[in-house]
């Protein structure tokens, strides 16, 4: 109605502009409501892979403390790992002898990296969206931290449905929407 589109068949449309407004949300902005909190225990001599969570979509920031010269980690010194691609992941020289804390890390969210539970891509659910490696391997146990954003749930029909979105703030969800109907309506305040 907002967008003058009261008109048979705007409703599903509509519909179809609102699951557009949530997925531009979590491509696009890393909004806290979708960040997710994790711990990664690193053996020493391993690069990976590490499976990443079933609902991750992209990595927020991955770091660890820094030991003391005693070894402990109190020293409030945090290494952030630097992200790189897999091409390059591929191309650093890895080599028993070479160790430290890591400072780079890389994403594979192919679907050869896809853990599915049906055995094959696409059957069954999802259960690893892909796997993480890091640069270089470690001489020692360490524990990263792995903030990442979480791939929320399309809303099924949602010109239909009754769930709740997962953004709160309703307003928002219905200006945007409206918004991208004006186009479909022809309302000349599309561009405001």
């Amino acid at each position: 109605q907002i967008a003058k589109g009261a008109a048979t068949g705007m409703v599903a449309i509509a519909g179809q502009w609102l699951h557009l407004v949530l997925e531009d949300l979590k491509l696009n902005k890393d909004l806290k409501v979708n960040r997710v909190t994790q711990s990664i225990t690193v053996q020493p001599g391993l690069y990976g892979p590490f499976p990443l969570e079933a609902d991750y979509l992209r990595t927020y920031d991955l770091f660890n403390p820094l030991p003391t010269s005693g070894g402990g980690t109190s020293s409030s010194m945090t290494q952030f790992l630097v992200p790189i691609t897999m091409e390059q992941f591929d191309a650093e020289f890895k080599s028993p002898s070479i160790s430290n804390y890591p400072y780079e890390f890389a994403t594979d969210l192919s679907t050869g990296a896809q853990v599915w539970s049906g055995g094959s891509p696409g059957s069954g659910s999802l259960t690893s969206a892909g796997q993480l490696f890091i640069y270089p391997q470690t001489s020692g146990q360490i524990t990263l931290t792995h903030r990442y954003m979480k791939n929320q749930p399309d809303i099924l029909a949602p010109e239909a449905s009754i769930a709740a979105p997962w953004f709160a703030y309703s307003d928002y969800l219905v200006v945007a929407t409206a918004g991208r109907l004006m186009g479909v309506t022809g309302d000349d305040r599309a561009d405001a």
